[in-house]
């Protein structure tokens, strides 16, 4: 509605976080288009017309309010949208049940923002009363908190908010490889071309096995919602010990072993040479034919494809080393047996 009060028919396009009204033109093709047409398709009729849409406001959802407006004689199934620092804008609907479907979609939209901000509030406190909790580190060393005996961090972050590691023991470092929370690829690859001056590949894959079996943690009595041997706490314990239980896993456990196989396989794909040795080989290929599930199963094939191509690589570059050798021993042999006819000739002149 404009300034006079007076309705105008406009298209709105409503998206997730914008709502766009737009002024509908209905262009008429011209003679020789409509001629070109028709002479191509056959037809000597005039072309259909083109509906185009020429933008005249856009509002974020979020910044607006939605008002509605009680049914008077003159104006019925009208509703206001009031944006900030701007006029209101009033709509109006052909039916009741076309301005409640307006209205339902654009309160919703209007308070997603507000309620996923919500959520995340109460999820986050939900968190701090109830820590995932994690294997005992006398059963799972990698459980060990972090400490000033076992780990130290630059004063500064990295842009993307990742701590930089100044100095870490070995177990704290595969850890850190294979962290839970967040990925760090430059890491994994400074990592795996200098890990070799403190460890030995043979220590690293066992490390990274004993990484990827994690045990499950363990739920104490004050862990389970205060129970007293009535039904319903004991009801209510097994509900939020298997809520516990199904977090570790989703939110550990899987993180972990994902990254675990991503550090395997960039260390097959690039430095295949550690493989070399034949018991580390064998090892690795009896832990991945341990693996099971169908989306560890997935990277498991993807390793051994990558170490078959690689193995197969190794063996031809040996061959053609094994033919290049044998040529040029073949060469050398040839050309001695040639001097030595060459100097038995001249002798028997002489």
């Amino acid at each position: 509605m404009d300034k006079g009060k007076k309705y105008k028919e406009q298209t709105v396009f409503l998206c997730d976080g914008m709502i766009l009204i737009c002024k509908q033109h209905t262009a008429k093709p011209s003679s020789s288009s409509s001629h070109s047409s028709g002479s191509h398709h056959g037809h000597s009729g005039g072309g259909q017309p083109q509906v185009k849409y020429r933008l005249r406001e856009r509002h974020l959802i979020r910044r607006v309010d939605v008002l509605d407006r009680e049914d008077t004689a003159t104006e019925k199934y009208t509703f206001e949208l009031a944006p900030r620092e701007k006029d209101k804008l009033v709509f109006k609907a052909e039916s009741e049940e076309e301005k409640n479907c307006w209205m339902a979609a654009l309160v919703m939209l209007n308070t997603k923002f507000m309620l996923e901000r919500l959520l995340d509030v109460v999820l986050s406190n939900e968190e701090k009363l109830h820590p995932l909790r994690f294997p005992p580190p006398d059963k799972y060393e990698f459980a060990e908190p972090d400490s000033p005996n076992n780990i130290v961090y630059e004063e500064k972050e990295k842009s993307s908010g990742v701590p930089l590691i100044k100095g870490a023991t070995l177990v704290k470092l595969v850890e850190r490889l294979t962290y839970h929370v967040y990925a760090d690829p430059m890491f994994m690859k400074t990592f795996l071309t200098t890990y070799r001056s403190f460890c030995t590949p043979k220590e690293l894959l066992d490390l990274l096995i004993k990484r990827f079996h994690i045990p499950e943690p363990e739920f104490s009595s004050d862990s389970e919602s205060d129970s007293d041997g009535h039904a319903a706490a004991d009801k209510s314990s097994k509900m939020r010990m298997a809520q516990d239980l199904k977090r570790f896993r989703k939110e550990y456990s899987q993180p972990v072993q994902f990254r675990v196989l991503n550090v395997l396989k960039h260390w097959v794909d690039q430095h295949f040479y550690d493989f070399e040795d034949d018991d580390l080989l064998a090892t690795l290929n009896e832990f991945l034919a341990g693996i099971v599930g169908k989306s560890m199963r997935k990277w498991a094939e993807c390793i051994n494809k990558i170490v078959q191509r690689r193995v197969r690589s190794k063996i031809w570059f040996r061959r053609l080393q094994l033919y290049r050798a044998f040529s040029l021993f073949s060469s050398l042999t040839t050309t001695r047996i040639r001097t030595s006819s060459l100097t038995l000739t001249v002798r028997r002149r002489r």
